[in-house]
């Protein structure tokens, strides 16, 4: 692979180019301080990452604060680039991630086992050759590196650590002596515990194969699989080359396959110096403007309307809709003549459906990528795919070949800009407008194209098939991370068990949709999954279906229209849910006021609550909490407390951006509350959030703590800790000095001070 990712730069020029990406600004000089600069130490350590991956020289934040300059900065590097560099002795290579691995591995530190796939599960009727499996199995972790990884932290940055190989026998468990229903249970157990059981990411195996031998001629080969070292894409290569391996070993012949001509490693260290500089800051620059005020969410109304408020969904699907052929094949044409895939045209029938389904003019989804851009990558076994985010823009009604040239100039824009990882344009595009808020920008709707996958296992006297056993493989997981798999009846860790509130069901019911385009022999069809009310979705793809008819009916039909004729009957949201206030959007978050101010009036030392939406200046509007204080209480409670009381109450809701305290509520004639009144500035304080006592001795903790693990610089109690593998050693340490917050509690939090409030707040209720 060509690297592009310095050309012709110097040492200097890189370093120039990263801290521009870094600072967000060009105005400075080789001798400039990064600190005098607008930088601090999280900004630093951040630095010297995309450092390290362009330039291959590790410096620690200690030595950079000695000369935080580029030049001095510059020097050291030069300086280490001439040092002998030793291995670790054990033949172990090193590696930075894949962008594609960064936000699976982040999330299984507080979810483990989010990632986990589905266990490969085939059966072999006939004369199986037992040794040539697990030889043709062993060649191929020889082979393909990421079949021999394993993933840890080192320095607060995640690291690949690529094994040496060294042979594997495959287990075979012998079941010939039990009835075929008893063989089915034990099979089942093993799937179901295979995929539901963490890895231990830091020890592996992450590619665990184990044969279960029901007859003399009868097996099932079971393969446990980590997403980190493997997607979809890559079960084409997998059964290739297996079947390669094992006709030419059964034979007692070498087998001739290509060799690999670039290692997975190599093509994440190209990535990372590649995205490290001017790259990566031209495409956060083009993440930048695209996102600029993007809605945050799209509430397809796909939630239970009888399920109490803040209770779990289970986890749905798949559901399966296939698409008529009278209907597909003239939306085929139309989109030949625009020059668009089919499913950027099944794209465009989706965002009416959208459209009719919120009023939204402006949708956020996201999508998923092959992310293997040249033929070298092709025939590799690893975890490229990744998620993209597209941006749908509606506005001005279009008629629908031009909503389908929007959709198409969108999708190719996000393929031309789809290398950083989609947590880094989330957290950097949308974080900033989202946090003042405390929402966490994520992406509730996913829609994809699924590629049916080519190659067919055949091995020679043997006749493959699946293994029903009856149970589910596993439950799917909330995709964006925040959920892990749903919880057994037994509970989790933090205590919560199956009634604990689902993350998010404030904002838009706790749902998660990944609807996907399946091209086969047999069709096309739409299949959903992820975690929604089934009812609700079975009607969302008859509504597609509806849409469908009227854009082939109509080809230049508009929006609107398109919207309004599909369907006699209403949308689906028509049976959503109520509240006890009006609806507002906040960035396209539908945020219910009254919910917020119910929570605000029942906390000890509020005697009455308002809360209200200002805008002030060019700036996002902002939700503003006022109150009036219980005399009899003692103290006010702070903005923190209110948030953490908010979020136990209302998981992942939109909390205030500010608390006034008033002498009173102003009210109108009839007794309603005056929102004028409420929202003039004058005679109203604003109280700035502070962290109660008993949570002061944590914040200083967790951010002594963090200071210590980047190496020195002071970290604010208000830094997002949200992706910072760093803090995954702060959160170590910690736990050895006392403080011990559970992983529902990071998950639900971005920063020390609402941590430490939230850590405080659950030992005065025990």
């Amino acid at each position: 692979m060509a690297d592009r990712s310095t050309g012709d730069l110097t040492v200097e020029g890189v370093l120039r180019e990263i801290w521009t990406r870094v600072l967000g600004r060009r105005d400075f000089g080789a001798h400039d301080d990064f600190f005098r600069l607008g930088g601090d130490a999280l900004g630093a350590f951040d630095m010297l990452g995309l450092a390290e991956d362009a330039l291959g020289v590790h410096v620690d934040l200690a030595t950079f604060g000695c000369a935080p300059t580029v030049s001095g900065l510059s020097a050291v590097v030069e300086r280490r680039r001439l040092e002998p560099h030793g291995g670790d002795g054990t033949g172990t290579e090193t590696a930075p991630v894949a962008f594609s691995q960064e936000g699976m591995l982040w999330h299984e530190q507080f979810a483990p086992g989010s990632f986990n796939l589905p266990p490969l599960v085939r059966r072999y009727q006939g004369h199986l050759d037992v040794a040539a499996l697990g030889r043709a199995l062993d060649e191929l972790a020889r082979r393909h590196a990421p079949l021999r990884t394993t993933f840890d932290v080192v320095d607060g940055r995640p690291r690949q650590r690529i094994g040496v190989h060294r042979p594997r026998l495959l287990p075979v468990t012998d079941l010939r002596r039990l009835d075929p229903g008893r063989q089915r249970a034990e099979v089942g157990q093993v799937i179901a515990d295979a995929a539901g059981r963490p890895f231990d990411l830091t020890k592996g195996p992450l590619f665990d194969p184990v044969l279960f031998e029901l007859g003399e001629d009868d097996h099932v080969l079971v393969i446990r699989l980590h997403h980190l070292v493997f997607d979809d894409w890559a079960v084409d290569p997998f059964r290739r080359e297996l079947a390669v391996l094992y006709s030419a070993y059964a034979a007692r012949q070498e087998p001739r396959l290509p060799d690999i001509s670039l290692e997975f490693g190599d093509f994440c260290r190209h990535q990372r110096r590649l995205l490290a500089g001017l790259a990566g800051s031209r495409e956060l620059a083009y993440w930048r403007r695209e996102l600029a005020g993007a809605p945050l969410t799209v509430d397809l109304g796909i939630e239970d309307p009888q399920r109490p408020r803040g209770s779990p969904h289970a986890a749905a699907g798949p559901l399966h809709q296939a698409l008529s052929p009278a209907l597909v094949q003239p939306l085929r044409a139309m989109a030949r003549q625009q020059r668009t895939p089919l499913y950027m045209a099944m794209l465009a029938v989706f965002a009416v459906v959208a459209h009719g389904c919120t009023g939204q003019d402006d949708l956020l989804l996201a999508s998923v990528v092959a992310n293997r851009n040249t033929a070298e990558l092709e025939p590799l076994i690893g975890c490229f795919t990744k998620k993209i985010l597209l941006r749908l823009r509606l506005a001005g009604d279009p008629a629908f070949p031009e909503l389908m040239g929007r959709v198409r100039s969108t999708v190719l824009g996000a393929l031309a800009h789809q290398d950083l990882s989609f947590e880094t344009v989330v957290q950097d595009a949308l974080g900033g407008d989202a946090a003042v808020h405390g929402l966490v920008p994520d992406v509730s709707v996913m829609f994809q194209a699924e590629t049916p996958r080519q190659a067919k296992l055949v091995l020679p006297g043997l006749t493959l098939s699946g293994y029903d056993t009856g149970k589910p493989a596993r439950q799917p997981h909330f995709a964006s991370g925040d959920e892990g798999p749903s919880a057994p009846s037994g509970g989790t860790e933090d205590g919560g068990g199956a009634d604990r509130p689902a993350w998010g069901a404030g904002l838009y019911g706790g749902t998660f949709l990944i609807l996907s385009v399946l091209e086969d022999q047999d069709g096309v069809s739409l299949v959903a999954r992820g975690v929604f009310h089934p009812p609700a979705v079975r009607r969302l793809l008859v509504r597609f279906e509806e849409v469908l008819a009227q854009a082939v009916a109509h080809p230049d039909g508009t929006l609107s229209t398109l919207a309004a004729a599909a369907g006699s009957g209403p949308p689906p949201r028509s049976e959503g849910r109520s509240g006890p206030g009006p609806m507002v959007s906040l960035g396209g978050f539908m945020v219910e006021l009254g919910r917020i101010r119910d929570v605000i009036a029942s906390c000890p030392g509020v005697a009455d609550a308002a809360v209200v939406v200002r805008k002030a200046g060019p700036g996002p509007e902002r939700i503003v909490g006022c109150i009036v204080a219980d005399g009899d209480a003692g103290r006010v409670p702070t903005l923190a407390e209110l948030r953490v009381r908010l979020w136990a109450e209302l998981p992942g809701y939109a909390w205030p951006a500010e608390l006034a305290v008033l002498a009173a509520v102003p009210r109108t004639a009839d007794g309603g509350v005056d929102v004028d009144a409420l929202t003039a500035p004058e005679g109203s304080r604003h109280h700035v959030a502070q962290t109660v006592a008993d949570a002061t001795a944590d914040e200083g903790l967790f951010s002594s703590l963090w200071s210590e693990v980047l190496g020195g610089g002071p970290v604010g109690v208000d830094a997002n800790y949200w992706q910072r593998f760093s803090f995954v050693e702060v959160l170590r340490r910690a736990r050895r000095s006392g403080a011990d917050p559970t992983a529902e509690q990071v998950r639900r939090n971005r920063t020390v001070q609402t941590l430490s409030v939230d850590l405080a707040s659950s030992r005065r209720a025990r």
